[in-house]
């Protein structure tokens, strides 16, 4: 097994090597910036939350303090929880490498206000940013093609969503609770399946913007018609 080896700057700084699927994933966190970097190859762990204030994953401790979080390039996966309760986190980079976010990843980022989400996602699991009330306005991308149900759900300053063209399913309560939510733009052809995905606190009168082939379809699609600004993309 080949561990990719990092110097942890300051002496206080834990460092966790984990085997997962048999490659290596590591850990440092710098505390004079604040930054927690994953480096690796492959997945990183699933972790849980005990419904109070203790998160499984290994920087638990330091969740409070963190503002930047870098995923580096040979992650595959962002494990479930992976980041939790990291309140101040107000930057995050993720590699291209990263195909899959897991579960709850960003549950309760509160101090989160945008995120660039790489061209390499595929999938993006249940509830990954729910709780991020920061939040103000995301883009799916284009490679994504199912966004789990609650994923943005209490995301409660969120203004504005691009959903990408290659969504094909949008799962139920994806935007629970996002009453501020003012445009929503889709550059999907075919409508995707949205099921009850904009049930709690949306606006169904904002406009939502669509590829002017498929207008129609849109104001027909059972998951869509109860929108009444449907409008081209001009």
């Amino acid at each position: 097994m080949i561990c990719i080896a990092f110097l942890c700057i300051f002496c206080a700084c834990d460092k966790e090597d984990t085997t997962i699927n048999g490659q290596g994933f590591n850990w440092t966190y710098d505390p004079s910036s604040a930054t927690l970097i994953i480096s690796g190859k492959g997945s990183m762990p699933d972790y849980s939350f005990d419904g109070e204030n203790d998160y499984s994953h290994p920087w638990n401790e330091y969740r409070t303090e963190i503002k930047n979080i870098v995923i580096e390039n040979g992650i595959t996966r962002i494990g479930e929880w992976a980041f939790g309760g990291c309140e101040k986190a107000t930057n995050i980079s993720i590699a291209n490498s990263v195909t899959h976010i897991g579960s709850v990843a960003f549950d309760h980022c509160i101090s989160l206000e945008s995120i660039n989400i790489p061209n390499s996602v595929t999938y993006i699991e249940s509830e990954a940013f729910c709780f991020c009330f920061s939040l103000k306005e995301i883009t799916v991308p284009n490679s994504v093609t199912v966004i789990e149900g609650g994923t943005f759900a209490q995301c409660t300053a969120m203004e504005k969503i691009v959903i990408g063209s290659g969504v094909t399913s949008i799962g139920s309560s994806t935007f629970y609770g996002c009453s501020k939510l003012a445009e929503i733009t889709v550059l999907a052809i075919i409508p995707p399946k949205a099921n009850d995905a904009f049930s709690y606190q949306v606006d169904l009168s904002l406009p939502v913007y669509v590829p002017q082939e498929s207008v129609d379809a849109y104001k027909t699609a059972e998951d869509w018609k109860e929108f009444t600004n449907i409008q081209a993309i001009s």
